[in-house]
């Protein structure tokens, strides 16, 4: 080898020795050329491809290997030999080993290089076939798995896609697999359940979800399952979901049938009327029903924490005791008793306890109904009874019993003072026979009839005392029955002597004050006459005024004359609008006071105001009711705050408004070109117009709000309907 040839193989080795796997540079025969430092590093702790040194024939290592039964020599030679003769670029195989005994595999990546040479790359890749293999071998048991599971596997996405379905999983829901790829999650369970909503919630937030879902057969028919559910990212990245689920349909009928009968029999237990209870020999509370907690208040931690004879007063204690011996020795007690509920309170028991064998242990069943509302009822029937009797004999109005037969039975004090019959002359005899006349006997007779039908009836009439004295009588029959027959009939005579007396004396005295109301209506009507007729004439007048002002105003010619005037003649006019609308009223005391603004606002014109100075007047007011002194002064002030305001031009519009409650009144004046401004400034002045004004607001209790800005002026006063004559102006 020359100078050359050495320096160009001194790079080619330096550039192999660049790369991180095994390299080796062959010849156009197989004889290893050149190597980097990794392949005589690997070679001699691996010794992979069986060569041992760092130069040799790769052919000849490839036959004996071939002889030696490697189909993965016989590979090798045939593509190695494709390179070095020129047919093609790049060769790739795997090659098992078995050099040391122990197997490896190796991936050779051989390319063509420079002319007719060769290199080859070697890479160890005995784990990754170790684990491809094992991974092929769990993806057989997965598979053998997923198809002999007993529960049934579906392989989905979380959008409801099924991809893949068990046998196991079709015989549960009744599909085939490829229907269930097409029907998909929609198909096989309703996601409104209350029971899917839950897991879909749970799975979403924690990626899975074990429990209880519903999914739907083929038929129609929901099937309660048990699923444990995961999602999951397969190799390629995309989020999947495996369902493992199990047929619980058995198992929640017989869950069902456990609880009902669990149920069955709390109900029949808690049915018994009473208290129930389970004892065993040892005194402690096996089982009891819901009269121990409803009626008598324990808790169920009192329950497992008390003694029998703790429910019961100390003074029945010992009885209790000697009671529950007696029933383990004869099989059976009976006993009332005072029984304690949890706040302390006494009720009366009557119990029952037997005794009985279960297997070799003994136990004690009782019962105890609470009597105490029945022995108040009989003490309060026994106290009711004597209080009937005694009200019986001792009420100040006649009562008699009669019986069956018709006969009296039985009569009271009041029967004996009010007709002077004794129990001797009574008893036994038919009442009538005693106190009636042949003119009272017929109806007397009816009553008694109608009583014994079972018809009560009240009537007036007359009886007799035994000296023939007459007694005006308010009758009453009450019939008693035992809830089906009439067993007797109480006879009440209340004496209207006194009562027919005070008729007459109030009979005449409702005629004399009839009289005198009739007169005193008279009289009234007379005073409203006179009073409208004062309003007419005081209407007329004022009218009288108002014409003798205008005639001085046809004859003025100084116009702050004429101004005065005519605001006085406003005035007045106002005034008698009142008069004039009381005068119309029925009521001669209030007025209607949005009926009187109508009537004000339609003679304005009369008034001296002119058309081409109020182009537009509304009005707009609630129905109103004000009294005499409170309509005068707020009439006088809509008239005095329109003569203010009013521009002296043509220009500008008014508004009247107004509004009440209950309580308050509201008027207001709003509109374009009113002289608000120079109302607001001169508002608290001395000026006649502004201090009336203030004058007739202060007599109305009232408050003013001016707004130049909005074009208003309201004022707000409460309603009073105060009597007597109008206020003073202050």
């Amino acid at each position: 080898m020359n100078t050359n040839e050495i320096e160009i193989h001194r790079e080619q080795k330096k550039l192999l020795n660049t790369f991180p796997s095994p390299a080796a540079v062959l010849d156009i025969n197989g004889d290893i050329h050149l190597t980097n430092i990794e392949w005589e590093v690997r070679n001699k702790e691996c010794h992979f491809l069986d060569v041992i040194t760092t130069s040799g024939n790769i052919f000849d290592h490839c036959r004996e290997a071939a002889q030696n039964g490697s189909d993965d020599a016989i590979k090798l030679i045939i593509g190695l030999r494709q390179i070095l003769d020129g047919e093609i670029e790049k060769f790739y195989s795997t090659y098992l080993s078995f050099s040391g005994g122990e197997s490896k595999w190796y991936k050779l990546n051989i390319r063509a290089f420079d002319d007719a040479l060769a290199i080859i790359f070697v890479d160890e890749i005995t784990k990754s076939v170790v684990a491809t293999q094992e991974l092929n071998e769990s993806r057989e048991r997965y598979k053998q798995q997923f198809n002999h599971s007993l529960n049934g596997i579906i392989i989905g996405t979380p959008a409801g896609d099924i991809i893949d379905a068990n046998p196991s999983a079709c015989s549960i829901l009744g599909y085939t697999k490829e229907e269930l790829r097409k029907t998909g999650r929609q198909g096989i369970m309703d996601e409104d359940d209350p029971y899917n909503r839950k897991a879909a919630k749970i799975r979403e937030g924690q990626s899975y979800f074990e429990g209880e879902k519903r999914y739907i057969h083929k038929s129609g028919r929901v099937i309660p399952i048990e699923v444990s559910s995961v999602v999951f990212r397969d190799k390629d990245g995309e989020l999947l979901t495996i369902n493992s689920f199990r047929d619980i349909s058995r198992e929640k009928k017989i869950q069902q049938k456990l609880k009902s009968e669990q149920e069955f029999t709390k109900t029949a237990i808690s049915s018994i009327p009473g208290t129930f209870y389970v004892l065993d020999t040892d005194g402690t509370f096996l089982e009891w029903n819901e009269s121990f907690i409803t009626d008598l208040g324990y808790s169920e931690e009192d329950m497992f924490g008390m003694k029998p004879v703790e429910f019961f007063h100390p003074d029945d204690r010992k009885l209790i005791s000697e009671k529950l011996n007696e029933t383990v020795v004869k099989g059976s007690a009976q006993l009332v008793a005072n029984v304690l509920t949890k706040k302390g309170d006494t009720r009366i028991f009557k119990l029952n306890a037997k005794s009985f064998k279960n297997e070799d242990s003994a136990y004690i069943v009782g019962t105890g109904v609470d009597i105490t509302e029945m022995v108040d009822a009989k003490n309060s029937s026994d106290y009711h009874f004597r209080m009937m009797n005694q009200l019986f004999e001792n009420a100040p109005i006649g009562i008699v019993m009669i019986n069956q037969q018709n006969k009296i039975a039985r009569v009271n004090n009041g029967f004996r003072t009010m007709f002077g019959h004794m129990n001797g002359d009574v008893v036994g005899a038919n009442v009538n026979d005693l106190i009636t006349d042949e003119n009272t006997r017929g109806l007397a007779d009816k009553i008694s009839a109608d009583a014994f039908n079972g018809k009560a009836s009240q009537v007036e009439s007359v009886r007799y005392t035994k000296d023939g004295r007459e007694i005006p009588v308010l009758v009453s029959a009450v019939p008693v029955s035992d809830g089906e027959n009439i067993i007797a009939v109480y006879g009440i005579y209340v004496d209207l002597t006194e009562q027919k007396e005070l008729e007459v004396k109030i009979k005449e005295l409702l005629q004399r004050e009839t009289k005198a109301l009739q007169k005193t209506q008279d009289s009234l009507k007379e005073k409203e006459i006179l009073l409208q007729e004062i309003h007419h004439r005081v209407k007329n007048n004022l009218a009288v005024i108002a014409g003798l002002l205008d005639l001085q105003l046809l004859e003025e010619t100084d116009k702050d004359v004429y101004r005065k005037l005519s605001e006085v003649q406003s005035r007045i006019f106002s005034i008698a609008k009142i008069h004039e609308t009381l005068y119309q009223e029925k009521n001669v005391v209030n007025i209607h006071f949005d009926n009187y603004l109508r009537s004000f606002v339609k003679f304005l014109p009369q008034q001296g105001f002119q058309a081409d100075v109020i182009s537009v007047l509304n009005l707009e007011c609630d129905e109103t009711t004000l009294n005499l002194n409170q309509a005068v002064p707020a009439g006088l002030m809509i008239n005095e705050l329109i003569n203010v305001l009013l521009p002296d031009n043509s220009d500008g519009d008014l508004n009247l408004n107004l509004t009440s409650s209950d309580e308050t009144v509201k008027i207001s004046l709003q509109g374009c070109g009113l002289k608000l401004e120079n109302f607001k400034e001169n508002i608290e002045s001395d000026q006649f117009q502004y201090k009336l004004v203030d004058i007739l607001i202060a007599q109305l209790n009232g408050t003013i709000e001016v707004n130049p800005e909005a074009n208003f002026v309201s004022i707000v006063f409460e309603k009073n309907n105060a009597k007597g004559s109008s206020n003073a102006f202050f």
